[in-house]
C-alpha cells in the first residue's frame, strides 16, 4: 500500500534538498574536505614563491574535484584566506573572486559578505583604505540583511577604525557607537573594549580629553575578561597620551612606566614597547628632565628601525630633532628633521610632513621661505584631501545602500518566484495525496464492513446453533416424558396383570408367565435407560463453539503444515459465556494462527483453555522461530488483538524467543447469562 507514496517522497527529496549531507551521499567529499583543510594549514609563511604557487595549484585542483558545492565554497575561502595571510595578491584575488561567484550561485549571502570582509582586510593591511572601507560597507549591509548582527557590527567597527585613521573622526564616532550597542547587547567583551578604545582615541584627536579618559577607563574595565597583557599595555599608553596632551606630564609618565613594567613586552610586542619608550621620554622632556631623554628616544628609534616601522620612525626623528635642538645640537636636529621629511614624503604621511616642514623652516634660515611656502601648500592640500576623504566615505555608504537595495529587490522577486513555484508543486502533491488517502479510506471502510458482516454472520450462526440446541433439548424432554408417562405406564399394568396370573399352578403357565415377566422387566429397564440418556447433558450447549474452534485449528494446521491440539482444563460453562466473548476470542485465535502460518515455521501448536477463579485463561503456544516483540507493537494484527482484548476488559501477554512464542489471554467471566445480540462500534 505504501509503495504508492514513493514517487512523491522522491519528488520532495529532489525539490527541497538544498544541501547534500556530507555524512550521507557525500561522505567521501567530507573526508577530502578535511584533508584539504589540514593541508592548507601546513603551508608556511617563509615558503618560496614557486613552491607556494605549486601548492596553491594542487590544492585548487583538489577543491575543483569536490562534488558538494557548499564544501567546495568553504575550501575556496580557506585557501583564499591563507593567500591573504601570506600577502599573495595574485592567488588571493583569483580565489576570492571564484568564491564570490560560487556563493552567488548558491545564494549564500553570508559567504558573499565574508568574501567582501576578506577583501577589506587585504586592502586595509596594504593601506588601500578607500577600497577597504568600501568592502567593509558591502559586507556590513549583507550581514545585516541576513540578521547576523554581530558580524554586521564587526564590519562597522572596521569602518570606524579606517575613518579614525583617515581623520574622519565624526564618521568614526558614529559607526563605533552603532557597533558598540550591538556588542554590549551580545556581551562581546573583546569587541566592547575595541569600541571604547577607538572612541578614546577619537576624542583625544578632537581634543575632548575628558571624554577620551572616560572611554579609555571604560575600556580598562573589560581588560579583566580579556586576560591580555598587550591590551592592558595599549590602554595604559593611550591614557598616558591623553594626559600628555592635557599637559599632565606626571600622570602620563606614571601610565607609561606602568606599561613598561612588563618585562616580556619587548618580546611579544616590540612596536608597542618602542612607542612607550618614545612617549615616556617625550613626557619627561616636557618636564625638563633631559638626563635620560635622548638615550631613551634613541633606544625606541633603534627598535622601530629594526622592525621597519616607518610611521614610528617619523615620530622618533621629529622628537629627536626637537630634543637635539633644545640641547644645542642643531646639526643632529637638522639631520633628524630631514629624515622625518623624507620618510613622510615616501609614506604619503601629510600630517607629519607638515610638522617636519614647519620644524625645518624654524631650524634653517636659508630654507625658511621655501619651507613655509611648501608648508602652506601642503596644509591646504591636506585639508582638501581630508574633506574629500570624508565625502568619499559618505558617498561609499550611500552607493552601498543603493547596491544592497537593488540586491534585496532582486532577491525579493526571486523569492516570490520560488515560493509560487513551490506552492504549485505542493498543491499538486497535496491533491494527489488527498485522492490516494480517500481511495485508501474507501478500501479500509470496505474491509471494516466486511469484517462486521463476518462477525454478524458468525453471531447469527451461533444464535441459530443455540436455537437448534434448544429445540433438540425440548424434543428430548418431550420423548422422555412420553416414554415415562405412556409406554412405561402400560408396561407396568401388563406386568401387574401377569403377576395376577401367577395363581395358576400348572407347569406350562408358570414357565410362560415367568418368561413374559422377565421380558417385560428387561424392556422396562431398557426404556428407563434410554429415557435417562435422552434427558442427560451428553450433548451440551458448548458443543457447537468447540466444534468451530476445532474446525478452525484443523483448517489452519493443514495450511501451516503443523500438528494442532486443543485442551480444555477445568469446568468451563460455555452456555453461560456471552457471544461477545466467544466472537472476540474466535477472532484473536484466528489472528494468532494466521501469524503462526505466516511467520513462525512451527511444528506444533497448542491451544489451552482454563477456568481459574472466574477468569477464562487461554494460552496459544508454538515451537516456531519467534520474533522481537518490542519491534512488532505497531502491526495491524497485533493491534486488533489488543483492541479486542481491551473490549473484553482482559489482558494480553506475549513472550517470544528463538524456541517459540506464547500468547496468554486472561478474560474475566460474568456469571449472569448474556443476550446473544452484540453491538459493534
Amino acid at each position: 500500500m505504501y509503495n504508492k507514496y514513493l514517487p512523491f517522497l522522491f519528488l520532495f527529496i529532489i525539490l527541497f534538498s538544498c544541501n547534500k549531507n556530507p555524512n550521507g551521499f557525500y561522505q567521501r567529499d567530507h573526508q577530502n574536505f578535511q584533508k584539504i583543510n589540514s593541508q592548507i594549514k601546513t603551508l608556511e609563511f617563509d615558503t618560496d614563491t614557486l613552491s607556494r604557487n605549486i601548492f596553491f595549484h594542487k590544492i585548487h585542483q583538489k577543491i575543483s574535484e569536490l562534488e558538494n558545492d557548499s564544501l567546495k565554497n568553504i575550501s575556496l575561502f580557506l585557501l583564499s584566506y591563507k593567500a591573504m595571510e601570506l600577502n599573495d595578491s595574485i592567488n588571493f584575488f583569483k580565489l576570492n573572486n571564484e568564491g564570490i561567484s560560487l556563493s552567488m550561485k548558491l545564494k549564500d549571502t553570508s559567504k558573499i559578505a565574508e568574501s567582501y570582509w576578506d577583501l577589506a582586510q587585504y586592502y586595509s593591511q596594504n593601506n588601500e583604505f578607500e577600497k577597504a572601507f568600501l568592502n567593509y560597507a558591502k559586507a556590513q549591509k549583507l550581514y545585516k540583511s541576513v540578521e547576523k548582527s554581530f558580524e554586521s557590527a564587526r564590519m562597522q567597527m572596521g569602518m570606524a577604525i579606517i575613518q579614525k585613521n583617515q581623520k574622519d573622526y565624526t564618521g568614526s564616532e558614529i559607526n563605533t557607537i552603532k557597533a558598540l550597542r550591538i556588542f554590549e547587547q551580545l556581551k562581546k567583551a573583546k569587541h566592547i573594549y575595541s569600541g571604547y578604545n577607538n572612541l578614546g582615541i577619537v576624542y583625544n584627536e578632537l581634543q575632548e580629553y575628558d571624554k577620551a579618559l572616560v572611554y579609555h577607563t571604560k575600556a580598562q574595565v573589560y581588560l579583566k575578561e580579556l586576560s591580555s597583557d598587550s591590551y592592558e599595555q595599549t590602554t595604559l599608553n593611550n591614557i598616558g597620551v591623553v594626559y600628555h596632551n592635557m599637559g599632565k606630564f606626571n600622570e602620563a609618565i606614571n601610565h607609561f612606566e606602568d606599561a613598561l613594567n612588563n618585562p616580556n613586552l619587548i618580546n611579544y610586542n616590540p612596536r608597542l614597547y618602542a612607542m612607550l619608550l618614545d612617549n615616556l621620554a617625550y613626557s619627561k622632556f616636557h618636564l625638563g628632565d633631559s638626563s635620560e631623554v635622548l638615550r631613551t628616544l634613541l633606544e625606541g628609534r633603534e627598535i622601530r628601525d629594526s622592525i621597519d616601522h616607518k610611521i614610528g620612525l617619523i615620530v622618533s626623528d621629529l622628537r629627536l630633532a626637537e630634543v637635539s635642538l633644545s640641547i644645542g645640537d642643531s646639526v643632529s636636529a637638522l639631520k633628524y628633521a630631514q629624515n622625518a621629511y623624507s620618510l613622510s614624503k615616501d609614506t604619503d604621511n601629510n600630517r607629519d610632513l607638515l610638522r617636519s616642514l614647519l620644524f625645518l623652516s624654524n631650524l634653517d634660515p636659508n630654507t625658511e621661505k621655501n619651507a613655509l611656502k611648501l608648508y602652506s601648500r601642503t596644509s591646504d592640500s591636506l585639508q582638501r584631501e581630508e574633506r574629500i576623504t570624508r565625502e568619499k566615505f559618505t558617498r561609499i555608504m550611500f552607493e552601498t545602500d543603493e547596491f544592497i537595495a537593488k540586491n534585496e529587490q532582486l532577491n525579493f522577486q526571486k523569492k516570490w518566484i520560488i515560493v509560487g513555484f513551490t506552492g504549485v508543486i505542493l498543491l499538486l502533491i497535496s491533491l494527489s495525496v488527498i485522492i490516494l488517502l480517500r481511495r485508501e479510506y474507501k478500501e479500509l471502510k470496505l474491509i471494516q464492513l466486511q469484517q462486521k458482516a463476518n462477525e454478524d454472520i458468525y453471531n447469527l450462526m451461533i444464535e441459530s446453533q443455540s436455537n437448534m440446541e434448544r429445540g433438540q433439548e425440548q424434543e428430548k424432554k418431550r420423548i422422555s416424558k412420553e416414554l415415562h408417562d405412556g409406554i412405561l405406564s402400560q408396561f407396568f399394568g401388563v406386568r401387574l396383570n401377569l403377576e395376577l396370573l401367577n395363581d395358576k399352578t400348572d407347569l406350562d403357565s408358570v414357565v410362560k408367565r415367568e418368561k413374559y415377566i422377565k421380558e417385560l422387566k428387561d424392556l422396562e429397564t431398557e426404556i428407563r435407560k434410554v429415557s435417562h440418556q435422552l434427558n442427560s447433558d451428553l450433548v451440551s450447549s458448548d458443543f457447537s463453539f468447540i466444534n468451530i474452534l476445532q474446525d478452525l485449528l484443523k483448517e489452519q494446521e493443514d495450511l501451516g503444515g503443523y500438528n494442532g491440539e486443543i485442551d480444555f482444563e477445568g469446568n468451563i460453562e460455555w452456555e453461560k459465556i456471552s457471544p461477545k466473548i466467544k466472537i472476540n476470542l474466535f477472532r484473536i485465535i484466528q489472528e494468532a494462527l494466521h501469524n503462526i502460518n505466516k511467520y513462525a515455521g512451527a511444528g506444533i501448536v497448542k491451544i489451552v483453555f482454563k477456568n481459574v477463579g472466574g477468569e477464562l485463561i487461554v494460552i496459544i503456544e508454538d515451537d516456531g522461530k519467534g520474533f522481537e516483540v518490542e519491534n512488532s507493537h505497531s502491526g495491524i494484527g497485533l493491534s486488533n488483538m489488543k483492541s479486542r482484548i481491551y473490549d473484553l476488559d482482559g489482558q494480553l501477554t506475549i513472550s517470544s524467543n528463538h524456541t517459540g512464542t506464547r500468547i496468554s489471554l486472561k478474560i474475566p467471566l460474568k456469571k449472569e447469562l448474556h443476550e446473544s445480540k452484540i453491538t459493534f462500534s
